[in-house]
């Protein structure tokens, strides 16, 4: 098929309209457990008919579900990526510097001196926090699906190289992880925490 200008029109799309009344009663009898030839004869149709209309209804139902999946996998990623992010809001909050003061009086009656002492400590951050990101973030990779297994011709040196799951990170002390990572080497890194 070509157009006025000769280049090749695109196929067209197999389009479902709006199911028809008489449609959705086929519908209805078939999900009463009736088969396309018994809804036929008692509706005084062709069961071809019936089956296209089967075939219309389910169509519009498949395209909602999966519209409705999609727009409830989108609001989850979002919902979980916002918890992400006030996770690591709430990690870099919690490093920040803490001050103190000390007040202490040197002597009593009116001729005491008070003195203030003021400190600031540094603070190692609420590991915590970095817990709830790492969990939602995996929530998002299972959610779509990236944490499936690959195929092996998917990864290149797929036999030297893995990634630490999330259990290794909080189930190995951190000198355990340095310790292991530095006994590996560029060209063939050693396998850490469990397949």
């Amino acid at each position: 098929m070509s157009t006025a200008n000769g280049k090749a029109k695109p196929p067209r799309e197999k389009h479902h309209a709006a199911p028809s009344e008489q449609q959705l009663a086929f519908h209805h009898d078939a999900a009463l457990g009736k088969s396309a030839a018994e809804i036929a004869r008692s509706r005084g149709v062709s069961v071809s008919l019936v089956e296209e209309g089967l075939e219309c209804v389910e169509a519009s139902i498949l395209k909602d579900y999966t519209a409705d999946s999609q727009r409830g996998l989108i609001r989850q990623t979002e919902l979980l990526n916002w918890i992400c992010r006030e996770s690591l809001r709430a990690w870099e909050a919690s490093q920040q510097p803490q001050e103190s003061t000390k007040v202490s009086t040197d002597g009593s009656g009116p001729e005491s001196k008070t003195k203030a002492e003021r400190t600031t400590r540094q603070q190692p951050g609420d590991p915590r926090y970095l817990s709830h990101a790492m969990a939602a973030m995996a929530a998002v990779r299972r959610i779509w699906g990236l944490d499936e297994p690959q195929p092996a011709s998917a990864a290149p040196h797929s036999d030297k190289v893995r990634v630490l799951e999330d259990e290794d990170w909080y189930g190995n002390s951190a000198h355990g992880l340095s310790a292991q990572a530095a006994a590996a080497s560029d060209s063939d890194l050693e396998v850490v925490g469990s397949t």
